[in-house]
């Protein structure tokens, strides 16, 4: 199928077109997603349920050599550090990256508040149009109300034709991060110093349980019950892991 066309008489892209193009807009982000955190990507394994674009898949990744240093350069030297988005947004820090855009700390000029701004980011745009991907994210989180999903404030468009949605700014810290605090001298940590690693990298004065079993039962719980408000709209997270 070619396309369909509209009731103005405009072909547009069939559905099966549709279908494929998300299909290997997914694909190419959990592969952009693995070689930014410096994994190997197994294209056979990655497409093993879609093996009819696995040469898709390695011609748009045979672009991308170059990402990991694009990704150490980019976090060293960012350009975009100063800019104003919508004459409003200054984007004051680079706090981290993801498949398809960087994840700046912001000042928003006009409530002289902090935010999170998530930028699409020029060089992971392969022939997809990522800029819609992130545009329906950003109307995604805001369709989802619950206090363990982050808020979206507002979205807009750089002067560069970039996407960027604007997000509350949370303090704190992932739980890879909180895992790797466990450890003491390569040895897993009797549960009292859990507890004491935990108040170490969140902060002394964080209200903590009694019991490292009970608190990290306790971050389960707050973690599933915001996934669950994603369910309950028709959003599927996809990727969860400790360092998200």
């Amino acid at each position: 199928m070619s396309g369909v066309p509209d009731k103005d008489g405009v072909e547009r892209p069939g559905s099966d077109v549709l279908r494929r193009s998300e299909i290997l807009e997914d694909l190419l982000t959990q592969a952009f997603e693995r070689i930014g955190r410096g994994e190997h990507v197994d294209i056979p394994q990655l497409c093993r349920e879609h093996p009819q674009l696995a040469v898709s898949v390695a011609e748009a990744l045979g672009r991308a050599s170059d990402l990991p240093r694009m990704h150490r350069d980019a976090a060293r030297i960012d350009a975009a550090l100063g800019t104003v988005l919508g004459d409003r947004y200054r984007l004051e820090e680079r706090v981290g990256a993801g498949a398809m855009g960087v994840v700046y700390r912001a000042l928003d000029t006009q409530l002289g508040r902090h935010v999170a701004i998530k930028l699409l980011r020029p060089e992971l745009v392969v022939g997809a149009k990522m800029d819609v991907r992130l545009a329906r994210e950003g109307e995604v989180l805001a369709s989802i109300r619950h206090s363990g999903v982050v808020t979206v404030y507002d979205r807009g468009e750089a002067a560069d034709g970039r996407s960027y949605i604007v997000m509350e700014l949370l303090q704190g810290c992932s739980v890879s991060r909180l895992l790797r605090s466990e450890t003491e001298e390569g040895q897993p940590a009797v549960p009292a110093k859990r507890l004491a690693a935990f108040r170490r990298v969140l902060g002394g004065d964080v209200e903590l349980a009694d019991s490292d079993v009970r608190q990290v039962t306790a971050w389960i719980a707050t973690a599933a019950a915001g996934l669950h408000a994603a369910h309950a709209v028709g959003v599927v997270h996809r990727d969860v892991k400790p360092s998200n």
